[in-house]
């Protein structure tokens, strides 16, 4: 959000009931739409990217769907249960297409050992066509450390050594990694 003042790395979250819907179109920022938890229909340009979401909830152990969208290519998605969305975006230079990102492309690894260990799932990771976002999901499990209480974090930046915005979905809610204060209702920060 710009009221975190980030000039290179841009985030938004949003709950949506059934029927609603968000979008995102930026001339000069290529975007990554994931859907959270729930269905969402999601349309990136022309492209239907049809009914997207594989979890009912973000702590069932399975990847998310994404859409990959270029700048000055429009992102929307329209919410077929109840749902959460994240999109992401990062400077973009027009030079990839858009594309869904399926949960089962999606590569999943371990960082870390002991009750450092985290389960990362690249969503978008840099091996893949993008101009400068790089998004993975982190799962802490309950008994490990980290700067939040367990669950799940959303990272995107431009590059796996490149700081980036943190978000964590806990169960007292969404919660901003690197500014302390949490997300609530749709898109608004609390």
């Amino acid at each position: 959000p710009a009221s975190a003042g980030w000039g290179y790395v841009g985030f938004a979250a949003y709950r949506l009931q059934p029927g609603e819907s968000v979008s995102f179109e930026d001339p000069a920022r290529e975007a990554c739409l994931v859907v959270l938890a729930g269905k969402a229909r999601v349309q990136a340009g022309s492209i239907d990217c049809g009914v997207l979401g594989t979890r009912d909830s973000v702590f069932e152990d399975k990847a998310p769907d994404a859409a990959y969208v270029p700048n000055n290519c429009r992102v929307s998605a329209t919410a077929v249960t109840a749902c959460e969305i994240a999109i992401t975006q990062a400077p973009g230079f027009g030079t990839h297409p858009a594309r869904v990102i399926p949960a089962a492309s999606m590569r999943r690894s371990v960082r870390g050992e002991g009750t450092n260990q985290r389960f990362v799932i690249d969503i978008l990771p840099s091996d893949q066509p993008a101009d400068s976002l790089l998004v993975v999901e982190v799962i802490t499990p309950a008994s490990h450390s980290s700067s939040c209480e367990a669950g799940r974090a959303l990272s995107a930046g431009i590059e796996p050594t490149t700081p980036a915005w943190h978000w964590a979905m806990t169960s007292f809610g969404l919660l901003m990694m690197n500014s302390g204060e949490p997300m609530t209702g749709k898109g608004t920060r609390a």
